[in-house]
């Protein structure tokens, strides 16, 4: 891996290409602009904590997300100031390691640089797993939307165990997590439950993406990994290492493409429903319920009826 601004803008432009290409925004997304949809009522200091960097999607205003593509990699030429910085940058990195901590906004279980977008880039640019932060969460309207949901009972999980790496999709999992553990707020996790939840789950990521789990886009790792708790159990797995996790995933991987068929066909129902609606409204507004049914009364037979008579000399010529 060449780990210079050149390759980091190389990296940075094909995801912009590949992006525009699919009509996606290719530019990195601003909280600003995505906190629009459900809006932000209230922030919440949660210190500094341990950010996966995979969850770092974006920044927090729209002005600086133009010099990053959506993967977080730059699109500033290399003869700008910005290109100087970052290869200096890369430079500190190499030789001592990053150390100033970022800050954040996190908003539905997803982190906004608010300073440090540079860091952030080399980071990614060197595989890193995590990266301290100082973090302040911002809280959506709540709604019956399934998403915000979800999200406020992981705000109610992290309150009972303070981990950010789970990811569950759907309402209901986090407390389904907790039975599992067997934690809940009468008996709370420590430091040490905390680490051992943390490596489980990072043991089973590793050996879930290297099994493609990366391909079934419509299951987070957490959701993944849930479903293999709920096969094998969280105390029962907690000493497996990575060969009998990857046993564990191969006996049941037909249920992960089971569930993402689901998923995908769940999808599909909603928008093949939706395209049913539409035409049923166009069919109510221009299609009749019942066809109205028209009868002629005459006085005379049609052969002596003066009308007819004249129609018929009239066909003739």
């Amino acid at each position: 891996m060449d780990y210079t601004y050149a390759n980091a803008l190389h990296l940075g432009e094909r995801c912009y290409k590949e992006k525009a290409a699919k009509g996606e925004d290719p530019c990195l997304p601003a909280l600003t602009k995505v906190s629009e949809k459900y809006g932000g009522v209230s922030e919440q200091a949660l210190g500094l904590q341990e950010i996966p960097l995979e969850l770092i999607v974006g920044t927090y205003s729209e002005g600086r997300s133009n010099a990053f593509a959506a993967n977080f990699m730059p699109l500033m030429d290399l003869s700008t100031e910005f290109a100087g910085k970052y290869q200096a940058l890369i430079a500190a990195h190499v030789k001592e390691g990053i150390r100033d901590p970022i800050k954040v906004y996190e908003y539905l279980h997803e982190y906004y640089v608010v300073e440090g977008n540079k860091r952030v880039s080399v980071l990614k640019l060197f595989n890193a797993v995590s990266f301290p932060g100082e973090v302040t969460r911002l809280l959506p309207a709540r709604s019956n939307d399934p998403k915000i949901q979800a999200y406020y009972e992981f705000v109610e999980f992290y309150r009972i165990a303070p981990v950010n790496f789970l990811n569950f999709s759907n309402p209901g999992d986090y407390q389904h997590y907790l039975d599992l553990t067997g934690f809940s707020a009468d008996h709370l996790p420590k430091e040490d439950d905390l680490r051992t939840m943390k490596g489980s789950f990072l043991r089973f990521q590793s050996a879930y993406r290297a099994q493609g789990g990366r391909e079934l886009k419509t299951l987070t790792d957490g959701d993944a990994y849930l479903i293999f708790l709920d096969f094998y159990g969280y105390r029962e797995t907690l000493d497996e290492g990575p060969a009998e996790i990857r046993s564990g995933l191969l006996k049941i991987w037909d249920e992960y493409i089971l569930r993402t068929k689901k998923e995908t066909e769940k999808v599909e129902l909603v928008t093949a429903a939706s395209e049913e609606n539409k035409q049923n409204i166009l069919e109510r507004i221009f299609v009749p319920d019942k066809f109205l049914k028209i009868a002629f009364v005459y006085e005379k037979t049609p052969e002596t009826l003066a009308w007819t008579t004249v129609m018929s000399l009239d066909d003739s010529t």
